[in-house]
């Protein structure tokens, strides 16, 4: 996508996200451009990363609570709520799906990056300048960047908060899907390779891949 394009998408999906219903995004009318921006999300500016990844997250965190309720007021028992329970699970598995791509092209990103990074630092430190040259050559900062770090943290929480529902009562009659906890133990297995992420504040969710329901233990 060009970046006019890609801006324009990004605000669109972040708007029909914000201001619907988060069970909106089974419409396919509103599916298709999120999952188009999540496909091409290296392409998009940081500004529409951010807006994206908040999108998506806000509406995964809605949809959590609202799962909950829905099946601690017994919402999965009464007739004719068989329909609501299955919305809900399509939906989470939509959402949980959407960010676990973004997160999986944000992580392939940093670390293709990272050894970049480092040896443009080496190349600093021997030479006693700044990687940036001299004084012409020096760039001013960006008003908004996109740190993957950082947005780990949230997806984490958020993801962490899908585990927190009964998955059981929510996927009955049958379990929970192989797929759908690989999508939880895949991302935990990323946020343990990255050593930013295990001195992060991330730490306060522990996540463990032999867990095969609360693939996550999310620590107050």
């Amino acid at each position: 996508m060009h970046d006019v394009e890609a801006a324009e998408l990004v605000e669109r999906v972040a708007y029909d996200l914000c201001e619907n219903d988060a069970l909106c995004i089974l419409e396919h009318d509103v599916f298709d451009p999120a999952y188009a921006c999540v496909r091409d999300f290296k392409s998009l500016s940081a500004i529409g990363r951010i807006r994206l990844a908040d999108a998506l997250c806000s509406n995964l965190s809605v949809l959590s609570a609202s799962v909950a309720t829905l099946l601690a007021g017994g919402g999965g028992d009464a007739d004719g709520a068989s329909d609501a329970v299955a919305s809900h699970r399509e939906a989470v598995k939509t959402y949980a799906t959407l960010v676990y791509w973004l997160a999986e092209a944000a992580d392939a990103e940093a670390r293709d990056a990272a050894p970049n990074a480092t040896g443009v630092a080496s190349a600093g430190d021997k030479t006693g300048k700044k990687a940036s040259g001299g004084k012409g050559s020096k760039k001013a900062a960006p008003l908004v960047e996109w740190k993957w770090e950082e947005q780990r943290e949230r997806v984490l929480h958020v993801m962490s908060g899908v585990l927190d529902c009964d998955l059981w009562n929510l996927f009955r009659p049958r379990q929970p899907s192989e797929q759908f906890l690989g999508l939880f133990q895949r991302l935990a297995c990323l946020a343990m390779e990255s050593p930013a992420a295990l001195k992060s504040k991330a730490r306060s969710v522990h996540w463990s891949p032999y867990d095969r329901v609360g693939v996550v233990n999310a620590v107050s």
